[in-house]
Parts: C-alpha cells; structure tokens; sequence
C-alpha cells in the first residue's frame, strides 16, 4: 500500500510539474503571438503598446492588459485597461475563436475624422462578446484606421456584442467660439454580426447636452434620444464609403430600418422640439458614386473659411453642394417618416405636425416630400395645413444647382438655365390651409386645394401641365377689383374661387390642347374653355427666341370653346347700373338685350350664318343665371399669329375666317 501510495504521489508530482511547465510555455506562445499581431498592426500605420499578458492553459483564457494604439497618421489614440478572452480556440489556420470577450476600460481621444477640428472621446467601461471568431492577423495596405477596421469585420462574426454603457464627448473651436456635444448612451447591444453586417442593433435611450458659442444660445440646451433599434445593418459598406477608389457600382445596403422611439431637445433660448417617432427604411448606396471623402474635406474647407472670421467661400460652397447632389444621386431609399412633431419657438409660436414624410429615392428622384396634419400659431393667430408636398423632387439636382448658382450666379441669369429648374420638381401639392387674414372677422383665408403638375419636358419646357385651386377668404382683400367690389356692395364678406388649367402636347400630331380652362367665383360666375392649336413643332419648346418666332408662325388654330354661366354676378351688374342711372335692373337688362339684338341683327344681315348665335347670345342677356356656350371652328387652316394680331387690332376681321356655334340653356 505504502508503495502504491508514493507511486501516486510522484505521480502526481510530476503531472502537476508537467502542467505548470506547459503553462509556462503557453503563456510564453501567447505573448509572442500577441507581440507579432501588435507588430502587425505597424504595417497599416497603427502604432500599438500592451502591458502584461496571462494565458491559463486550463480555461484556455487569455488576459492582456494596458493596451494602447496610436493613430499617428489619422491622430488620436485608443486604450484598453484590459481584454479577457475565454474558451480560446483555433477552428481553423489563420483563424481563432473565443465563447468570451472582455473588453474593460476602453477609451479613445482624438479628431473625429483625418483632419477635422473637432476632437472627439470615447468611453466604454465594459465590452462583452459572445461566441466571437475571427483571423489571427489583419493585414492593410495603407495606414487609415478604417480600412483596419473594415478588414477585421469583413473576417470576424459573434453572436452578440453587448455594450452596458456608453459616453460620447465632441469639442470644436476654442474660447467663446467654442462647441461641445456630451452623449450618454444606454445599453448597446449587436446581434449576429458576420461579415461586417449586424442582424440587428439596438440602443437604449441616451441623453444628449449642447454648448455653442457664447452667443448663440439657440446652439446650446440639452435633450434625449428614445430607444433606437436597427435592422439588417452593413457597416463594411459604411466603412468602404470612406475609400475614393471604390469603383461598386451596384447598389448596397447600409441599413434595412431603423426605428427611433422619440427625441427631444430643449435649447437654452427657449426653442422647443419634440418628435413621436422616426422610422427609415432601405438605405442603399452605390460606393462608386457616393463622394464621401469629397463632401467632407469641402465642408471642412467651409468650416474653416467661416471659423477664420469670414463668409464661406463661395467657390468651395458650390464644391461643396455639388457634391451633396453626387451622394443623393447614388443613393437609395425606402421612405422616412417622423411622426407626432412639436416645435416651440422662443417667442411663445408653436406648431405640431402629424408626420413629415419622404421617399421613396430612386434613381436620384425623390418621389415625394410631405409635411401632414400641421397646427401652430402665426402672431398668436392660428394656422393649419393638412397636406404640404413636393412631388418628384430631384435633390441631387437641386443641390447641384445650388452650387453652380454659389459658384457662379452670373452663368443662371439666362432664361434656359433658368427654366431648368422646373426639372428638378414634377410638381407642388397643398390641401387644408388656413391662415389668418388681415381682417379677422371675415374669417381666415382657405386653400382646400392647390396642386400644380408639370412633366414630359420637351428641352427645356413642360410638355404637361395641369393645375387645381380651390381658395375662400374674405371679399374686404380683393374689394377694389370685380366681381368681389359688386359682391362686397351685395353684402358678401367671403368669396370662394376655382381655377383649373391643363395642356398638353402630342408629338405625333403636332397638337396642343389646352383643357380644362376654367374660373368660377361662387354666387358670381363660372367660366370654361378649351383651345386646340395645330403645327406645333418642337421649337415651340424652345428657349431660343429666333426658334419660338419660327414655330409660332407654323401653329394654327383649330378649335376653340367657351362656355360663361351666370350665378348672381350678371344681376349684381345690372342693380349696379341701374343705381347709377336711377332705373330699375329690368329696364337695364332689355336695354342691353335690346342693343345686343340691333347690333347683331345688323351684322346678320351680311352674314346670315351667324343669326343663330346671335339669338343666343341675346337670349343669355335677357336671363339672369342662364349658360352661354361658344364653340368656334376655323373654316380654314387659321395661323395662330393671324388670330392673335385680329384679336388685338380688329376683332370683327376673324367673323368671316371662323365658324360660330352657340346655345343658351338656363
């Protein structure tokens, strides 16, 4: 027994002295291999220091300490108290593989971006990763940190990375110029990340504090930012949209949603801004397009003309715009939608609005911008707009446009840059306005509805064109001018009116209608037409004066419609009348009737062909409230210029060149 005894016992020594041997040389190829990785990082311009490292063989756990990078090229500096790494192993060569990762004390200070004045810090007590696999080494051509970084995510994948808390400091200027933003995060957590993508990320509500400059106080206040949750996020594609070189021209998803449970900031100039909820579906880019780097290095260039004490340079502002426009036209978008807005401004005017909704982009068209359901204050006056929108908005041109006009005003002042513009918007839409008029008793002015559409250019100009309005307000604004003086004497304090406007051109037949072609004041008149023009070329659309001589003189006139019913403002003119004259509206009406029916009676005698029209026309005088209806057809091709000149100099020279139809119907 004794024997068998110490046969154990030096067994046991020997396996524990075995043990501790090996652990002693695990823990020595553990230090060399961290050594040979931090060297490597040198090669992609990342400087790297560690304190000590301990690996226990056992738990296979591998503990560094005191862990600095430095960033001499892009500036600043990260630091790690400590990273412990649990349940190491090597699925793979090249590849290594941990259940754990702790990452405590983590710290950044430095600029923001390469270049930028705005220094930034980072601080993230603990950092935790979960079933986390990834390369031993990362090896980069180039010493940007983000290309370490995009490299490393495009290899590694985890389960989920969870982040407890998170602080998040910028400073910019100095002095009283001076700026700063403080961000206190909750809880961060990312799941299944793989390939640079995160199924999905979520941030818990963070509180924010502003300073600006000492006197501006509507740059400084403080606010909060409600729980965040994103989905199907790719940030290796936000990370290669620092690369100028990259030369993807499909599209790639940055984020597939992203989800804002409410924001709030109040500014210590009293302003006041709240939001329900934020939501942005289906952000792509195309990498080859997207000329990040650009917009920043111009903004930077603004940014310190500005700081330098003058106005920006209008050069670089225009640089700056145009490129904006290039990172609109290589983006995709689902739609943004905030919801439940409230603004206060520092005089005590507020607002609240629905929703403001955009999207979705596409082929750098913007399908539509919508301001819903607004209510505020104007002067303590209320406002409301249901519906705001600009439809078929081209931001990409608009920014573009923008820039060439800071660049060079001078190269706008011609009329076809200037009709340009009309590309960049299909089309403007309001519904539901009420805003307050000067005189408060006759009740606010109303805009049911104005839309305006325009499209299908032809050069520089709208082959389509539509437009719809429907608007009330008080007489007493448009009193000096009729109808609204007649009504105004009649006792009406309010007038609504209707306009409605069409056209279009056919190619193929080289035609323009214009229909609808109506006006209508209510209580007063309505009044329609149709007009179709025929040899309309293309330069009629063009923007060169010589081209437009040319092409009016080609068009004819090959129909025209008119139809004038009286609701009231035909007896409003004849109670006018009579009033002046001390006679009675009757004997007014039939002393018009009467001279209508000598004069036309006198033209019929020579042209017999237009008796009927002239009864008709004589009848509408006769009735109050009856319709007239017009409809003249040229009896050959009639040039449009030849019409015009007879309108302006000659009327009565058309009557021989033109067909007349009309009726009365009450």
């Amino acid at each position: 027994m004794r024997k068998i005894l110490i046969a154990l016992l030096v067994l046991i020594a020997v396996g524990v002295g075995g043990y501790f041997g090996v652990d002693a040389y695990a823990r020595a190829e553990a230090t060399r291999q961290i050594d040979a990785a931090l060297a490597n990082l040198k090669g992609s311009g990342i400087e790297a220091t560690r304190g000590a490292v301990d690996f226990r063989l056992l738990s296979r756990t591998l503990e560094v300490t005191d862990i600095t990078l430095t960033y001499p090229n892009q500036g600043g500096v990260t630091r790690i108290g400590r990273v412990t790494a649990a349940g190491l192993g090597e699925p793979a060569p090249g590849r290594v593989k941990a259940d754990r990762i702790e990452i405590v004390d983590l710290a950044f200070d430095g600029p923001m971006f390469a270049g930028s004045d705005i220094e930034a810090s980072y601080r993230l007590p603990l950092a935790t990763v979960e079933r986390y696999e990834g390369p031993q080494q990362i090896r980069v051509a180039g010493g940007e940190a983000w290309r370490v970084l995009l490299a490393f995510l495009k290899e590694s994948a985890a389960a989920k990375i969870t982040l407890p808390r998170v602080t998040a400091a910028t400073r910019s200027g100095s002095g009283d110029a001076a700026t700063a933003l403080d961000v206190a995060y909750g809880a961060v957590t990312f799941d299944e990340i793989s390939g640079g993508r995160v199924a999905r990320a979520t941030f818990e509500p963070a509180t924010f504090t502003l300073k600006g400059p000492k006197d501006r106080p509507k740059e400084s206040g403080s606010g909060e930012i409600g729980r965040i949750t994103a989905e199907a996020v790719d940030v290796g594609t936000g990370l290669s949209l620092l690369d100028p070189q990259n030369g993807d021209q499909e599209y790639r998803t940055v984020y597939g949603r992203i989800a804002v449970e409410g924001y709030r900031v109040s500014l210590d100039n009293g302003t006041r801004q709240q939001v329900g909820s934020l939501r942005l579906d289906d952000l792509a880019v195309k990498p080859a397009g997207f000329p990040l780097a650009q917009v920043i290095e111009a903004g930077q260039r603004v940014q310190q003309s500005e700081a330098d004490g003058g106005d920006a340079d209008p050069a670089e502002l225009g640089r700056m715009l145009t490129a904006l426009g290039k990172l609109y036209d290589s983006m995709r978008l689902g739609g943004v939608a905030f919801t439940d807005v409230t603004m206060i401004d520092p005089d005590g005017q507020q607002g609240t609005m629905k929703a403001m909704r955009m999207g979705p982009l596409a082929d750098g068209r913007l399908a539509a911008f919508a301001l819903e359901g607004f209510a505020g204050t104007d002067d303590g006056k209320p406002v409301k707009l249901d519906l705001f929108a600009i439809n078929g908005l081209r931001p990409g041109g608009l920014m573009d446009y923008l820039g060439r006009a800071s660049a060079n005003p001078a190269a706008l002042h011609s009329l076809p840059e200037q009709l340009r513009a009309l590309h960049l918007v299909e089309g403007v839409e309001i519904a539901g306005l009420e805003a307050p008029a000067e005189n408060a008793d006759d009740g606010p002015i109303q805009v049911a509805k104005l839309k305006l559409d325009w499209g299908d250019f032809v050069g520089v100009l709208p082959g389509r064109l539509s437009g719809t309005l429907r608007v009330a307000g008080p007489i007493s604004a448009m009193s000096d001018e009729e109808p609204f003086s007649l009504m105004a004497a009649a006792g009406a304090r309010r007038a609504d009116v209707a306009l409605d406007i069409g056209a279009s051109w056919n190619e193929a037949e080289k035609s323009i209608s214009v229909a609808p072609l109506a006006a209508q004041v209510k209580d007063a008149f309505a009044v329609s037409g149709k007009l179709n023009l025929g040899g309309v070329s293309r330069d009629a659309f063009a923007a060169a004066p010589e081209k437009l001589v040319v092409a009016a003189e080609t068009a004819t006139l090959t129909s025209a419609e008119l139809t004038l019913a009286d609701s009231g403002l035909y007896q409003l003119k004849l109670k006018q009348m009579a009033e002046e004259q001390g006679a009675s509206p009757d004997a007014v009406r039939d002393l018009f009737a009467g001279l209508a029916e000598l004069m036309i009676g006198q033209l019929a005698a020579d042209r017999p062909d237009l008796a009927p029209a002239g009864e008709a026309i004589v009848a509408f005088l006769r009735q109050p409230g009856s319709t007239l209806s017009l409809k003249i057809t040229p009896k050959r091709s009639l040039p449009l210029v030849d019409a015009v000149a007879a309108l302006q100099s000659d009327p009565m020279a058309l009557i021989d060149e033109v067909s007349i139809e009309a009726t009365t119907t009450r």
